[in-house]
């Protein structure tokens, strides 16, 4: 048992260092998409408004990340501005699509594109990027075979797309609130 005043051996700060990952990892798997939830069931319109607030919030925590992390001073990296700028692009249109295919079918095109963009990056050294040798590259190809298993599956479901007239009582004025709530705010 080591105590506190002794300083931590390498392996131990790596121990460490990769449980803090995969808790990280667990957290980020569990809760990522869950701001696209509200998108299936309440009106977004265009989503420019949606994209907004989650760009801030995505900025805000990036920033938060950064200062935390950093030493004495930020970098401003220009891949990382060119990667947001058409991470940014790309998520304009997770909305249409959701909405045209669903949450699930949506989300696995969104997704396999990105994962085969990435992979095809590492494999090949597109732009620039040096080919990434694997240790086992049969394992590595396989696992864009299944991806593009999965999507091809994935792409025969079909979503439930129910009619919003179908939940607008008589006296709704098509408003998202229910239509309690409208009549005490607004009286007539």
């Amino acid at each position: 048992v080591r105590s506190l005043s002794t300083p931590a051996t390498t392996k131990e700060r790596g121990a460490m260092a990769s449980g803090g990952g995969y808790a990280c990892a667990l957290f980020a798997a569990l809760f990522y998409g869950l701001q696209y939830t509200p998108v299936k069931a309440y009106p977004v319109y265009d989503g420019s408004k949606f994209q907004f607030f989650m760009s801030c919030g995505i900025a805000f925590s990036g920033l938060v990340a950064a200062l935390l992390s950093c030493d004495e001073h930020l970098v401003l990296l220009t891949h990382g501005l060119v990667g947001g700028i058409l991470w940014g692009t790309a998520n304009i249109l997770v909305l249409p699509t959701v909405k045209f295919l669903g949450l699930g079918v949506g989300f696995a095109l969104y997704h396999s594109i990105n994962m085969a963009v990435g992979y095809s990056i590492g494999r090949f050294g597109l732009f620039g990027a040096p080919v990434e040798v694997a240790a086992n590259p049969g394992l590595r190809d396989s696992g864009l075979g299944l991806l593009l298993v999965s999507l091809v599956c994935m792409i025969f479901v079909e979503p439930e797309i129910e009619d919003p007239e179908d939940h607008l009582d008589d006296d709704d004025d098509g408003s998202p609130l229910p239509p309690s709530s409208v009549k005490k705010n607004f009286k007539a």
